[in-house]
């Protein structure tokens, strides 16, 4: 598990005033903390041995995408999605979806970085850009709590996106 960790804060950031600032700056340096505690490919690994890889599937659905002209076509899409088990239990309740493989997960290119996809879980705060206000939800308290290094208490904030629209919501596109 993580004993110790590094946030660089640079002093121009950290003494800027204003609320929405601190808040601002707050999530970030909170969003980093999570990081650091275990919500990174390169730290993960839960109570069973089980690390980030094998517990990230994917996942293809039919989208409908926009052309430039302005028509809509179908298209194929795969989506990188995180199954430990705490993490697709609590997915599964929160989306209303019993079949539900897993939570839906953005990558970046390099892999280095993962955030819980911001189609789905917009307002929870390790999303890719998180919107003023956002919340730490069950979603990331699972996955804290799959490591067993911590023993989560409570369920989180309460997220409201998508909360119980089923598993089209998360499974296929918004124009579909």
């Amino acid at each position: 598990r993580p004993v110790a960790g590094n946030i660089n804060v640079c002093p121009s950031v950290a003494y800027e005033t204003g609320a929405e600032r601190f808040e601002s700056n707050f999530g970030l340096l909170l969003r980093e903390m999570i990081r650091l505690l275990g919500f990174s490919p390169t730290l993960y690994r839960d109570q069973n041995g089980n690390d980030w890889s094998t517990l990230t599937t994917t996942f293809t659905s039919t989208w409908m995408a926009a052309k430039a002209s302005g028509k809509f076509e179908r298209v194929r899409k795969e989506q990188d999605i995180f199954a430990s088990g705490s993490v697709k239990s609590v997915a599964q309740d929160y989306y209303n979806c019993p079949s539900l493989l897993g939570m839906p997960l953005y990558v970046s290119s390099d892999s280095s970085v993962v955030f819980w996809s911001q189609r789905v879980a917009w307002g929870e705060l390790m999303t890719p850009d998180p919107p003023p206000g956002a919340v730490v939800s069950g979603l990331t308290l699972a996955l804290l709590n799959d490591t067993s290094w911590y023993e989560v208490v409570g369920s989180g904030e309460r997220l409201e996106w998508g909360r119980r629209l089923g598993c089209s919501f998360v499974n296929d596109s918004c124009l579909g």
